[in-house]
C-alpha cells in the first residue's frame, strides 16, 4: 500500500515520484532516519478518501444516535427546545 521513500532520493528526482503516485493513485510515504514523515497523495484520490472518511462518520453518529433511540434515551422536542430556551435567558444549564 503506497510507495516508501527517503526525502534524499525523493529530492533527487520529485518529478519522477510524482508521476509514480499519479499513475497509480497510491500514496508516497517520504521518510527519515526517524521514521515516516510526509505523505504524498493524488488529490482527486485524497479527495475520495476524505469524502469517504466523512461518510463513515456520518454512520457512525447515526449508529450512536439509533442506539440511544433504543436505549430509551430520548427527549421530547418541545421539552428541549423549552429547556434551551431557558438556558439561553440564564446562562444555566438546568437539570
Amino acid at each position: 500500500m503506497g510507495i516508501t521513500e527517503t526525502i534524499d532520493r525523493f529530492s533527487s528526482n520529485p518529478s519522477y515520484y510524482i508521476e509514480q503516485v499519479q499513475k497509480t493513485g497510491e500514496p508516497l510515504f517520504l521518510t527519515t532516519g526517524n521514521g515516516e514523515r510526509v505523505v504524498i497523495a493524488d488529490a482527486a484520490k485524497y479527495r475520495q478518501t476524505r469524502r469517504d472518511y466523512e461518510h463513515l462518520r456520518r454512520l457512525a453518529d447515526l449508529r450512536e444516535a439509533l442506539a440511544e433511540i433504543a436505549a430509551g434515551r430520548v427527549q421530547d422536542s418541545k421539552e428541549f427546545w423549552a429547556e434551551l430556551e431557558a438556558e439561553n435567558r440564564t446562562g444555566q444549564i438546568e437539570e
